[in-house]
């Protein structure tokens, strides 16, 4: 058994179509500042879940934490 030997086809770069139309500058921008904020919100996603805000365990089970700390009772 041998491996068989990859071959790379040369393409004259006049040859190559585009697809769709190009990115407008306002979306460039915008696909950078997601680019930017992904990995900060990630991280920020992870420690929130690790220190479980917004989380309260009943039993084994985690339920959304939406009551007010201090309802307002008259």
């Amino acid at each position: 058994m041998h491996a068989e030997r990859a071959t790379m086809r040369v393409v004259d770069s006049q040859s190559v179509e585009r697809g769709g139309a190009p990115m407008t500058t306002i979306q460039a921008v915008w696909f950078g500042v997601m680019l930017a904020l992904t990995p900060s919100l990630v991280l920020l996603a992870f420690l929130l879940w690790q220190e479980g805000i917004g989380l309260r365990e009943v039993g084994a089970d985690l339920e959304v934490d939406d009551q007010p700390p201090h309802p307002n009772t008259r």
